[in-house]
């Protein structure tokens, strides 16, 4: 089984996600098999690091 990586679009495309829609503007996480191994060779994606989780705001006391 392929290992999932995070790939973002080249700027100003759309990739074609082959579960439908598209890859999200800012990146997502996919499972890397021939399909986005021929987009990474294409360059109309690029392997990118997911954006860091936003760390939950302190709660008044």
């Amino acid at each position: 089984m392929s290992k999932p990586v995070y790939l973002v679009p080249a700027e100003g495309l759309k990739v074609r996600h082959p579960l439908g829609g598209h890859l999200k503007p800012e990146g997502d996480h996919v499972v890397l098999d021939s399909y986005w191994r021929r987009r990474i060779a294409d360059q109309s994606v690029t392997q990118g690091n997911p954006p860091k989780a936003a760390k939950p705001a302190a709660g008044k006391e």
